[in-house]
């Protein structure tokens, strides 16, 4: 079992330059799509919310509860090409098709990449099992 681990280690400490990403950078990366997601899914969460039962409380604590609420969710919109900018250090595109993979090929693990990351980390994840899982991110070695 240590044999492996070293042998992982010094895989990734030895990768070549090309179509590689760093543990670390992969880990920022993630922390980043999922504070994308997060911000987006706060500021329909508080939308939804003046559209509920909960209207009254919300507008106890917050003044111009819907005023605020509109100018969050105006100010929490992303588009694709915001989310594919963001995935882009992850999928290392061009540096894939350079080392010989075909472009449909990597648009294919891009668009898989997309599904597992909403998945994991998207709008329609809650808070918490969200910031579990970058929780985790962040913890695994």
């Amino acid at each position: 079992m240590i044999d492996n681990e070293r042998n992982a280690t010094s895989l990734i400490e030895t990768a070549p330059e090309g179509a590689t990403t760093s543990v670390t950078d992969r880990r920022v990366v993630l922390g980043e799509v999922a504070s994308l997601y997060a911000t987006y899914a706060k500021a329909e969460g508080g939308v939804r919310a003046l559209k509920s039962s909960h209207r009254s409380a919300v507008e106890r604590r917050i003044q111009n509860a819907s005023h605020v609420m509109e100018r969050a969710k105006r100010k929490a919109t992303y588009s694709q090409e915001q989310e594919d900018d963001a995935i882009e250090p992850l999928m290392a595109s061009q540096s894939l098709i350079e080392a010989g993979f075909d472009a449909k090929d990597v648009e294919t693990m891009r668009l898989i990449m997309k599904i597992q990351l909403r998945q994991a980390v998207g709008i329609s994840v809650g808070h918490k099992k969200r910031g579990d899982a970058v929780r985790r991110l962040y913890s695994e070695v």
